[in-house]
């Protein structure tokens, strides 16, 4: 499995790189709203690699699994604490 390990290392290093997006290069493909908007923003940094993964998913919708938005990531971490909070809450009553 060296040839899968060896892709995800070299897509990796593409993601963590300068920006995907050039609008040739894109011509063809179909943005999703959350690219659209993180593109407008101009990202640099870790956002930009956000925008790379994304503009690589929307290019190979079917090579590349998609990672949640980050709205739903927020929402997932929430829910999950709100959980926590109230399991220690009824655990002090006890």
């Amino acid at each position: 499995m060296k040839t899968g390990r060896t892709l995800t290392r070299e897509l990796n290093k593409i993601i963590a790189g300068d920006a995907l997006y050039v609008s040739d290069r894109m011509a063809g493909v179909l943005l999703r709203p959350e690219t659209q908007r993180l593109l407008a923003q101009h990202p640099q940094k870790k956002a930009m690699s956000r925008l790379n993964r994304l503009l690589l998913e929307d290019a190979y919708p079917e090579e590349i699994s998609r990672i949640p938005p980050i709205q739903q990531l927020e929402d997932t971490v929430v829910t999950g604490l709100n959980r926590i909070l109230k399991a220690e809450d009824f655990c002090d009553r006890s």
